[in-house]
C-alpha cells in the first residue's frame, strides 16, 4: 500500500491533476467592482512602443553619462576615499577611546606597585591588545571550522 501512495505522491501528472482541480474554481473568479476592472483594462495600452523604449534607453544612458561626468568633474575617487577613511578612522578611533576608558577605571589593589614614572593604564594596553586580537583571531578560526564542517 506504501509503495501504491509513493507512486501517485511522486507521480508529477497526478500532482498536476490534483492543483488544477483545487485551483479550478478560482480560475475565473468576478469580483463586483462595478465594472471598475474592464474600464481599467481597456484604458491600459496593448503594447508599449519601440520608440518609447528608445527614449527611455536614450534618456537613462544620457543620465547615466552626466553622473559619470560630474563624478569625474569632482574628483570622486578622492571624495570617497577621504569619507571612507574617516569613517574607518573614526570608528577605530572610538573603539580606541572607549577601551581606554575602560581600562582606566580599573583600580589596582594597594599592593601593586609601579615605577612613579610609569602610568599603570599604559602598562595595560600591549597585553589589552593582543587579548583582543587573539578572541578575534580565535572567533575567525572557529568560524571557519564551523563553515568547513
Amino acid at each position: 500500500m506504501t509503495d501504491v501512495k509513493n507512486k501517485t505522491s511522486y507521480d508529477e501528472t497526478v500532482d498536476e491533476a490534483l492543483l488544477q482541480r483545487f485551483f479550478a474554481d478560482s480560475a475565473r473568479m468576478d469580483i463586483a467592482d462595478d465594472g471598475f476592472t474592464d474600464r481599467l483594462m481597456r484604458r491600459l495600452p496593448e503594447e508599449v512602443d519601440t520608440r518609447c523604449y528608445r527614449l527611455y534607453r536614450l534618456w537613462t544612458a544620457a543620465m547615466v553619462a552626466v553622473c559619470v561626468a560630474v563624478f569625474f568633474f569632482v574628483n570622486g575617487f578622492q571624495l570617497l576615499k577621504l569619507r571612507v577613511c574617516r569613517a574607518v578612522g573614526g570608528f577605530l578611533g572610538d573603539v580606541v577611546h572607549a577601551v581606554q576608558d575602560r581600562v582606566a577605571s580599573f583600580s589596582l589593589p594597594a599592593s601593586v606597585s609601579f615605577p612613579p614614572s610609569a602610568d599603570w593604564t599604559t602598562l595595560l594596553h600591549v597585553p589589552l591588545m593582543i587579548a583582543i586580537a587573539l578572541v578575534v583571531l580565535g572567533s575567525l578560526v572557529l568560524y571557519d571550522i564551523n563553515e568547513s564542517v
